[in-house]
């Protein structure tokens, strides 16, 4: 999967911040010069390769975090291209029932740190 954009096509970017995480967030400019958007980039793989471990120190799946139990770790672009072409708005507690359906569709497993039933 490598790298994952919520936007992949612009005309031009100008990166503004990196984080240690290795998210990368970039300004987007059209052909004119002006501002047009911005571009949330980051390594998926790194984030399947986590969870993978996860797992596996795990093998129960009761993750606990300060909000209660944890039942996937998302990448900050998965979690943009959720919300902007799904709907889905994983910091919205109203749609935690979407998120849990995203997180057992075998399409997403990989952002699942249980495979029990949610």
């Amino acid at each position: 999967m490598g790298r994952v954009s919520a936007r992949p096509f612009f005309n031009m970017k100008q990166i503004v911040d990196t984080t240690e995480s290795g998210i990368v967030s970039s300004l987007i400019y059209n052909s004119s010069g002006e501002a047009e958007g911005y571009l949330i980039e980051d390594d998926v793989e790194a984030v399947i390769e986590h969870n993978k471990i996860r797992k596996a120190a795990n093998p129960s799946g009761d993750w606990v975090g300060k909000d209660g139990r944890v039942l996937g770790s998302i990448p900050l672009s998965i979690a943009e291209l959720w919300k902007h072409k799904l709907g889905v708005d994983v910091y919205n507690h109203e749609h935690l029932p979407l998120v849990k359906k995203l997180l057992r569709d075998p399409e997403w497993s990989a952002f699942r740190l249980t495979d029990k039933q949610f």
